[in-house]
């Protein structure tokens, strides 16, 4: 819903009155995506020292960043390229679970009610934590191994265990991942 009052109302603005001046009068800046999503949080934050981590599929030539405080401005220390972007792979098995683009919160919603051992290992393969980095294989054909593991499942709420397995794994990466910065940086 918010989504389309935005749309509607830069529908309504002209480009000739609106946008052009501004960016002749520079009074408009461009933020690149992770560290607006960075300045964010950091801009919620009382904490004297502060590590900020962006994840999502991809923005600016990134699906990750590490930032830390330096004063008054956040510093990037750490970066990942949108091929190992544990986003996209979220997406993806989104999709095949049978959800649209921004209903992610469905596929987390299904976690609840799985086993999330069934598939661990299949996406302990997919996903994986070394030197400061999360890494993707991105080898595996995800929609080739879904189709064949919901067509040999002799379980009914295969979905469940599938979501189930795919949150489980991601936050243990994402967890790994936020201490060994956390060590590194000694927030």
């Amino acid at each position: 819903p918010i989504i389309n009052m935005i749309d509607r109302i830069i529908g309504k603005l002209s480009i000739k009155t609106n946008l052009l001046p501004a960016l002749l009068n520079k009074k408009l800046i461009f933020i690149p995506h992770h560290k607006a999503h960075a300045y964010a949080a950091y801009g919620a934050t009382d904490l004297s020292k502060v590590l900020i981590i962006t994840q999502d599929a991809y923005g600016d030539r990134e699906s990750g960043t590490v930032f830390t405080d330096n004063g008054s401005l956040l510093k990037k220390i750490a970066s990942q390229s949108p091929g190992n972007s544990i986003a996209r792979i979220y997406g993806i098995i989104n999709y095949l679970l049978g959800f649209k683009e921004g209903e992610e919160g469905k596929t987390l919603a299904l976690t609840a009610y799985g086993d999330p051992f069934r598939f661990l290992d299949f996406f302990t393969q997919l996903f994986s934590f070394s030197e400061g980095k999360i890494n993707c294989d991105n080898k595996i054909n995800l929609p080739a191994w879904f189709y064949k593991t919901v067509k040999e499942a002799a379980r009914p709420y295969i979905y469940f265990d599938i979501a189930a397995a795919l949150q489980y794994r991601l936050e243990t990466v994402l967890t790994v991942f936020a201490d060994f910065w956390l060590k590194k940086t000694r927030r």
